[in-house]
């Protein structure tokens, strides 16, 4: 992971009728020129609206091919190529309008780029808005294993604009709730409380004051642990597990499973281990099952997978040396990091998993 040593971090800003994108707008007259990364799902469904907020065209535009399975580094070199062909300089601007794809992608493209150019994210998914577009990872995956290349670099601007939440699916919507809880259940118990009274995402008819808390809770994290040396592992919670099963659907004949409904599934399994080691309740495991099985039901796994998994959790860039390194809960609301885990325990809380009903 190629970092800086002092990161400046991110200025945030929240679209409103009265300021429109007038905060791009002061940023952008800044750079050379700019250029617009789309996938494409976003160039179909956002960048009409963000072409209409805006009142112009983006002078470049360059759009990446869609899905998890194009998160390459031939997708990262498409966009050197473009940027390459249009003579951008270290003075260019680098901007993101799209979900975690388009935010890893072209975050990373941006890291290497004249060894570094400026870039701003523009998230359009609930995922990218309290997930991909903060915190400055960037990356792409390799050799079949998620996000294990890549870099630590800051985007100048994050711009939420909450309305590009209308143009998803219901299956976007739930996807990008899972990283909403796990941040509730690692870091406030208060908003788990809010969230469990919803029942569901679709419930919600105002995002504002709950992605507000969320990012104001993952950014008091990241500014405290910008490069993930210890208190920023917390927001690892349900991954282990969850970017195992993930991956694991990419690789075989199982139904695909989507980085909100694996990291739902992790946030049990792994909650399940914390119960095993009497660091939580009985009763404060079975609710947080009750609430996340309500809205995603279950990953379909059996023993057969197990080896699998494990492997791909073996190579977990989480880990330190060979250990298995998990953050599990000590309570709704309160984590901790670097617990070693043994196979055993994993194995068992799969098997549990797999069984309930």
């Amino acid at each position: 992971m190629v970092t800086s040593t002092n990161p400046v971090f991110p200025e945030l800003a929240y679209v409103t009728d009265e300021l429109k994108y007038s905060k791009f707008e002061e940023y952008v007259k800044n750079y050379d020129g700019w250029i617009l990364i789309v996938d494409e799902n976003t160039n179909r469904h956002c960048a009409p609206l963000f072409v209409k907020k805006l009142g112009s065209r983006p002078p470049y535009l360059h759009i990446l091919h869609s899905g998890e399975k194009n998160k390459t580094l031939d997708r990262c070199s498409s966009i050197w190529t473009k940027l390459t062909e249009i003579r951008a300089g270290r003075n260019f601007l680098l901007v993101n309008l799209g979900g975690g794809l388009v935010s890893d992608v072209g975050g990373f493209a941006a890291s290497c780029h004249k060894r570094g150019i400026d870039y701003i994210n523009i998230p359009t998914s609930l995922l990218a808005m309290v997930d991909a577009a903060h915190g400055g990872k960037t990356g792409i995956n390799y050799k079949g294993l998620k996000n294990v290349i890549g870099s630590v670099h800051m985007p100048k601007l994050i711009l939420i604009d909450k309305d590009y939440l209308s143009t998803l699916s219901r299956e976007e919507l739930i996807s990008g709730y899972a990283e909403v809880l796990k941040h509730a259940l690692v870091a406030d118990k208060d908003l788990w409380k809010k969230l469990k009274s919803l029942k569901h995402p679709e419930e919600v008819k105002d995002w504002s004051d709950i992605l507000s808390r969320y990012i104001e809770i993952k950014n008091t994290i990241v500014k405290k642990d910008p490069f993930e040396h210890d208190i920023r592992r917390l927001l690892n919670f349900g991954h282990s597990i969850g970017h195992a099963l993930e991956t694991h659907s990419h690789s075989s004949d199982q139904m695909n499973i989507s980085h909100g409904m694996g990291v739902a599934a992790g946030i049990v399994i792994e909650t399940y281990i914390s119960l095993e080691r009497g660091m939580i309740s009985q009763a404060e495991c079975d609710e947080i099952q009750e609430v996340i099985c309500s809205i995603y039901g279950k990953v379909p796994i059996d023993e057969s997978m197990f080896s699998s998994i494990l492997e791909i959790i073996s190579h977990d860039k989480k880990n330190k040396s060979i250990d298995l390194n998990f953050t599990l809960l000590k309570a709704i609301g309160e984590a901790e990091i670097d617990c070693k885990v043994e196979i055993s325990e994993i194995n068992n809380a799969l098997r549990k998993y797999s069984e309930a009903r």
